[in-house]
């Protein structure tokens, strides 16, 4: 091609770019000074213009979907009982089974329902973006707020009261607080104290110098509620909160000291920690609380009254296509081992997973054309084409996992009572309990020059803990007791004044002791010499 053709193309494509950007610089103009008016009317279109087929596709809401919301972990009560720990050990928090809707089911539940009506569904944090015409927005909201509707019934304000009678008489509040609780979820009610002493010594040694740190350990005490949550319908087909509840009252009684009588370390701190922990469980009255009682772990605390209040934040007949789980699963969560109980609470059966639930289903009860449940850590949704499923699956998930009327069980021994309510299949776990520190030995670091001795602390625990679940009309489960019956301080002999050597320790005599629990209703037994128990089922009323 010859030079000359190519001069014309040269000036041509910056006419073309300028015009483009002329265009684009208007276009941008009109959008800035009309944009605060299209935010007025939702995004949409300007207001009186005629919405073309173009503009209608590209029209947006944004719908906000409480479900996506995630709940902060709250510090909590250690399930095995401990409350002294070791410098390298974690402090225990309470579990969250996360949000109350996955974001991917979430967007799955409206995209059928916005499809149908010619929208699209975006997922963004803690919302929907819906795009499409003003009757597929409107259908998708429709969609999201039946959603909503439907798990604003699982979520219930909760009222928690524990109060404490000394030995005069005078009631206090330990705890007083109210929360919205969710199915699925853990609430942890009440406060924890967070103490240091010095648990024992790091030693650390060179070729001619030895010195001990100081390790510094951990008591927590406090008054902790812990509720899992979950529903059921009742008999008037309406959501009935359940609970399974934790209870850990805590209290430094003394703080003793220790002296190896090592020139290079110091004196060892032993708190003594005395507790009340009880397992509980039971549907929330409409018509009053959820109460039990028990003795406090000191005088100032020497009788406990816990009452649990709940009203539902939608009232109303209940969501039958809502399947809750969560029930079953906090049960299996509930089967970790207490301190005095290395064997394991008793056998509890596994709860049904939503997931292993829906395949149950798939298996038994096969329905050709039927779209196939979606399903949460603790919810199962039933297809929206076959409203006979929900039923299926609700009264399959009851067989796995009955729930029977309330009952209570009440234990004694020495100057401690207690009255617990609780239901079939549910961990009945009432402990009292002392913990301290002891050094029982030391381990010896040397160097060429050098020698030191590291004190070896051992955890002591005393007390009773029972264990039981409810089931086929009987109370069965076991006993724990462990005690220190005496105790002996040994003191080596030292051949001269600073010669390097272990100093003193405490060598405790341990007794512990176990026994079975097996208890028909209304009847006083002792299982232990020392221990009484009983159960009985409560009149139904309104729960």
């Amino acid at each position: 091609m010859k030079p000359g053709n190519t001069s014309p193309l040269r000036f041509s494509r910056p006419r073309r770019t300028l015009g483009w950007a002329a265009l684009s610089l208007g276009a941008a103009l009109q959008t800035a000074t009309l944009l605060p008016a299209m935010e007025a009317h939702g995004g949409g279109t300007l207001p009186g213009a005629s919405p073309s087929p173009q503009a209608q596709e590209t029209d947006w809401i944004i719908v906000p979907l409480p479900a996506l919301e995630e709940s902060p972990r709250q510090p909590g009560a250690s399930l095995d009982g401990l409350h002294l720990f070791e410098p390298d050990r974690k402090l225990p928090f309470s579990r969250d089974l996360g949000p109350e809707l996955p974001p991917r089911l979430a967007e799955d539940l409206t995209v059928g329902a916005a499809t149908a009506a010619g929208a699209r569904v975006q997922l963004l944090d803690g919302s929907l973006l819906v795009r499409g015409s003003s009757e597929a927005q409107a259908a998708a909201r429709r969609a999201l707020e039946a959603l909503d509707e439907a798990l604003s019934q699982l979520r219930f304000d909760v009222n928690v009261r524990l109060m404490a009678a000394g030995a005069d008489g005078v009631a206090t509040d330990l705890i007083n607080g109210r929360r919205q609780v969710r199915s699925g979820s853990v609430a942890v009610f009440g406060q924890r104290e967070q103490h240091a002493f010095v648990h024992g010594y790091r030693i650390e040694v060179a070729s001619e110098a030895a010195i001990g740190a100081p390790e510094i350990g951990t008591a927590l005490v406090g008054d902790v509620l812990h509720l899992w949550a979950s529903t059921r319908i009742d008999e008037r087909g309406e959501r009935q909160l359940f609970v399974q509840g934790f209870l850990d009252v805590s209290r430094i009684t003394s703080v003793d000291t220790f002296d190896t009588e090592i020139v290079a370390l110091g004196k060892v701190e032993q708190p003594a920690l005395e507790s009340t922990q009880i397992m509980f469980a039971g549907l929330v009255p409409s018509s009053g609380p959820l109460r039990l009682t028990a003795s406090g772990p000191t005088e100032a605390t020497a009788r406990l009254t816990l009452e649990v209040a709940a009203s539902p934040l939608r009232p109303g007949a209940a969501n039958r296509a809502v399947v809750d789980l969560a029930r079953g699963l906090w049960r299996a969560q509930n089967r970790s081992a207490h301190a005095l109980a290395p064997d394991g609470p008793p056998v509890l059966r596994p709860g049904e997973t939503p997931a292993g639930l829906a395949q149950l289903d798939a298996r038994q009860f096969p329905s050709r054309g039927s779209k196939p449940p979606r399903s949460t850590e603790a919810l199962l949704f039933a297809p929206a084409d076959s409203p006979v499923s929900a039923s299926r699956m609700r009264r399959l998930s009851e067989a796995l996992d009955p729930l029977s009327g309330p009952a209570e069980v009440s234990l004694a021994w020495g100057n401690f009572t207690s009255s617990i309510p609780t239901v079939e299949g549910a961990l009945v776990r009432v402990g009292r309990t002392r913990e301290t520190t002891m050094v029982v030995g030391y381990e010896p670091q040397i160097a060429t020059d050098a020698a030191l001795c590291r004190p070896v602390i051992e955890h002591v625990m005393t007390g009773t803990v029972i264990e039981a679940v409810l089931h086929g009309g009987r109370l069965v489960g076991r006993g724990y007791r462990q005690s220190v019956t005496s105790e002996r301080v040994h003191a080596p002999e030292f051949y001269e004044p600073g010669t390097p050597s272990s100093g003193r320790l405490e060598l405790p005599v341990r007794s512990r002791h176990s026994f079975p629990l097996h208890l028909v209703a209304d009847r006083v037994e002792q299982p232990d010499p020392g221990v009484s128990a009983s159960w009985s089922l409560q009149s139904r009323d309104d729960r």
